[in-house]
């Protein structure tokens, strides 16, 4: 209840300094007043926005209505921060003005699927209220703006990618008059706007990581939405080619009747030839060169027929494909940023070609396959032979000696004296 709250408690509550409190230039009794009035009337507001939603919820293209009744503390927040920044028409709010100054006491949100569906919505709008300001239209950078324009909205690019279509309507409902502010959005919109508000704030507004992530989050949405329009678009494509073939089947099965019709009238004028004189002849062959042109008219049509049949259902799409392929290339790169590996990546790339190459070399087909299993024993025969010299030597403790004896036997085999004792 605003009426037990403090001015200390209240700029403690909702994070206001004093700072920008001195600069609001507020009064915090006028201030109060405004928080006790609008508690009063708090419930004919909850009533009045009911209403109003359930009228927007009838609209053939709204999916779902979201709506809320602004908290009395909120609102005194809001006009001590719109003070402090100096908004002229805040400048001489007060209990008998706030109603009309601040618009959004009652926030109203309809959602669509489809982008498209909020010029449909719009021209349902119209008819149910009058505008106190002009409507206008938050875009992302890049976003087309040709139609809204010619619409009469106001175009605003906003920072972080918001889209979405805000109204400002004046309406009575219940003998009083209400100002009431309305969102048009998407429902993908609606999901990222709700989570970046709950993960921004209050903690990481100017956090610069959180807000690139919550940024690719966005262009997710925006290309979500894209896919959601091309669908739409292809299904409709689809029906409008469905129709055209079978308008042109019926074209077909005309001219087919026709053309046997043509026929049979050659068949009864060649039976009429045959039996008539010669001199009624040429009149009757007049007659047959017209059933024949006749006939010869009906095949060109069905062959003109024929070719439209294939003719492209997504032409006229075409250019929507593009672009969403145009967009999904751009997340694509999006979602390469900040690449660790980067100074490393023409290396990794050729090592990757290099083992590529290696792969391939093994696979290439060996020569001696069909001699590999006779390879492969005669390598096992040569290890175990190789195994077998490496026994132990039973004279290897004798090996020594037999060396040094073998040696002396060599010195001696050397000596070549001359026996004096040898016999000539």
């Amino acid at each position: 209840m605003i009426q037990n709250i403090t001015h200390q408690d209240f700029l403690r509550q909702n994070l206001i300094s004093d700072d920008t409190w001195n600069k609001s230039q507020c009064d915090w009794e006028i201030l109060k007043s405004i928080g006790i009035d609008y508690e009063k009337h708090r419930e004919e507001y909850n009533n009045a926005a009911n209403i109003f939603a359930q009228s927007i919820q009838k609209f053939h293209k709204v999916h779902s209505v979201r709506w809320r009744v602004k908290d009395a503390e909120h609102l005194l927040e809001k006009i001590v921060r719109k003070c402090a920044k100096q908004e002229e028409k805040y400048k001489n709010i007060s209990c008998d003005n706030y109603r009309e100054i601040v618009t959004d006491l009652i926030g109203i949100r309809a959602l669509h699927l489809f982008k498209e569906d909020c010029f449909e919505i719009d021209g349902d709008l119209k008819n149910i209220g009058s505008t106190i300001e002009d409507p206008i239209v938050y875009l992302r950078e890049g976003d087309s703006d040709e139609k809204f324009i010619s619409y009469g909205f106001i175009k605003k690019y906003h920072p972080a990618g918001y889209r979405s279509v805000h109204y400002v309507f004046s309406t009575s409902i219940l003998n009083q008059q209400f100002v009431i502010e309305l969102q048009v959005r998407t429902i993908f919109e609606e999901g990222w706007s709700e989570i970046d508000h709950r993960v921004r704030y209050p903690n990481f507004s100017d956090d610069q990581l959180v807000s690139y992530f919550l940024g690719i989050f966005n262009r997710m949405a925006g290309t979500a939405d894209e896919m959601g329009s091309f669908v739409i678009g292809l299904t409709n494509a689809h029906q409008e080619h469905q129709s055209q073939l079978n308008e042109y089947k019926a074209q077909l099965d005309k001219i087919t009747t026709e053309k046997e019709q043509t026929l049979l009238a050659m068949d009864e004028t060649i039976a009429k030839l045959d039996n008539t004189k010669s001199e009624e002849k040429s009149e009757i062959v007049t007659e047959l060169k017209n059933e024949f042109e006749k006939l010869k008219s009906t095949e060109i049509l069905g062959d003109t027929l024929k070719k439209l049949v294939f003719n492209d259902p997504l032409e006229k799409y075409r250019e929507d494909l593009n672009r969403i392929s145009s967009v999904q290339n751009s997340f694509n790169k999006l979602l390469a940023f900040n690449d660790p590996l980067e100074k490393y990546r023409e290396d990794l790339n050729r090592i990757s070609s290099v083992q590529n190459s290696f792969n391939k070399l093994l696979a290439f087909n060996d020569p001696l396959e069909k001699y590999r299993e006779d390879l492969n024993r005669i390598s096992s025969v040569q290890n175990s032979f190789n195994k077998l010299l490496t026994v132990n030597d039973p004279l290897e403790k004798y090996r020594k000696d037999l060396n040094h004896l073998s040696s002396i036997q060599n010195a001696i085999d050397k000596l070549k004296f001359n026996d004096p004792f040898k016999k000539e």
